[in-house]
């Protein structure tokens, strides 16, 4: 009765919730991760187990699986990476966790501190990234901000390493819709290359 309550509950988030066990193998899902499962982007299911469709992320969520933490899961294109925070289940039959989704183009507005909850970036990061999703140059930026341009660029391409953003569209949208999520820290460095199989 309470599991179905739950249930229930879990259902009416927007966040994507999913329970997978040690080998990935997809335990329960609410309604928002059902939703992104059909889209097959970032992540499918094969023979009941969730696979990334990128080495870097695949590779992030196992590690995630053990020690707990977050990770951008790339979607591909112009897409927003999806924020997963990864809550480890050692005392579980083949030890797995529970996955939190955070769809950052869904529609709403970033609350303040939720850059910096989310995606690991520090204040200055997150200062940054607002000022140029109102539209800023680096040169503007610099100057509201009181800092030099190098900073800026700097705390940007900080915040592009940890948001998994590609392009500055990709981190203004970001910005502009609420992505819901708990993040602690970020281990996200690089690009994205497709997963084998």
């Amino acid at each position: 009765m309470e599991a179905a309550v739950l249930g229930r509950a879990l259902d009416r988030l927007t966040l994507a919730v999913m329970m997978i066990d040690g080998e990935q193998t997809l335990l329960w899902a609410n309604a928002a991760a059902r939703a992104l499962l059909a889209e097959a982007e970032g992540f499918r299911l094969h023979r009941g187990r969730l696979l990334l469709a990128f080495r870097e992320d695949a590779s992030r969520l196992r590690d995630a699986l053990r020690r707990g933490g977050s990770l951008p899961i790339h979607r591909g294109g112009e897409r927003a990476p999806l924020a997963a925070h990864v809550v480890p289940e050692p005392a579980a039959p083949r030890a797995g966790g529970t996955l939190f989704l955070a769809d950052p183009e869904r529609s709403g507005q970033c609350a303040p501190g939720e850059l910096e909850a989310l995606y690991g970036l520090t204040p200055a990061e997150a200062r940054t990234v607002r000022c140029v999703a109102r539209g800023a140059s680096v040169a503007r930026s610099a100057e509201i901000l009181g800092v030099t341009h190098h900073t800026v660029r700097f705390n940007l391409k900080r915040a592009f390493a940890k948001t998994g953003a590609r392009s500055q569209a990709q981190l203004v949208r970001l910005v502009v819709s609420g992505a819901g999520a708990t993040r602690s820290d970020s281990r996200t460095t690089g690009d994205a290359h497709p997963a084998d199989g």
